[in-house]
């Protein structure tokens, strides 16, 4: 009697385990059994915020894991596991991209984000972008050029540049018969837009008929 009253409690933690076992959300991110699209990051979107920064957003769901791990891939080319690790408490990452490889070979960039909690991963979610080219410098022009033969110096002022990734402004001249271009002055300071020289006897300035230009070169002219 006494072990088939024994042999029924068995049975009964049996059944109600398992049943328990079919009904529960198993979302601890530690456990293996987890399901691990309960605590899979959501709502992913991807920005290119300048010429070479794209940024990650997201929203964490779900019990708290350990971080997020971001991959990389450029067009058809292997996975770049791990590029990005970011703690729990954020919710944003940003990769740096070459702008000399993008420009000379434009891909579609992939990346996929998941959280991690321990040796478990969710499920990953995946977004892609095809990254914009920089723009050319916006154009400047010269403001007023004036000889002064008084005190023999041509004076130069022009425009100031509004490009954030300024990088120098170079004056130029040419003679009307000649299309040969020749560099007068880089200027690298942004907020210079004035320059004179003085004039020899000898001067192409004074001697030849010549044709003024104002050039803006930015860091993505070297790209």
């Amino acid at each position: 009697m006494v072990k088939k009253v024994i042999s029924l409690v068995i049975i009964f933690f049996v059944i109600m385990f398992g049943c328990e076992d079919v009904d529960r959300i198993w979302d601890n991110p530690y456990d293996p059994r987890s399901d691990r699209s309960t605590w899979t990051p959501d709502n992913l979107t991807i920005d290119q915020v300048s010429d070479n920064v794209i940024e990650l957003n997201w929203v964490a769901i779900g019990k708290q894991a350990d971080g997020f791990k971001v991959d990389k891939r450029k067009g058809n080319s292997d996975w770049i596991d791990t590029l990005g690790v970011v703690p729990y408490v954020s919710n944003q990452w940003r990769d740096f991209i070459d702008l000399k490889e993008q420009v000379s070979k434009p891909e579609i960039l992939t990346y996929r984000l998941y959280a991690y909690a321990d040796t478990n991963i969710s499920n990953y979610s995946i977004v892609k972008i095809l990254p914009s080219n920089p723009a050319p410098p916006l154009a400047i022009n010269f403001k007023s050029l004036l000889r002064d033969p008084k005190v023999r110096k041509i004076k130069f002022e022009w425009e100031k540049s509004l490009d954030a990734d300024f990088l120098r402004y170079e004056i130029k001249y040419r003679s009307k018969s000649d299309s040969t271009m020749n560099l007068i002055k880089k200027v690298t300071d942004i907020n210079d837009i004035y320059f004179d020289t003085l004039l020899s006897e000898n001067s192409v300035f004074i001697k030849n008929d010549n044709i003024f230009f104002i050039e803006t070169f930015f860091l993505n002219n070297f790209i």
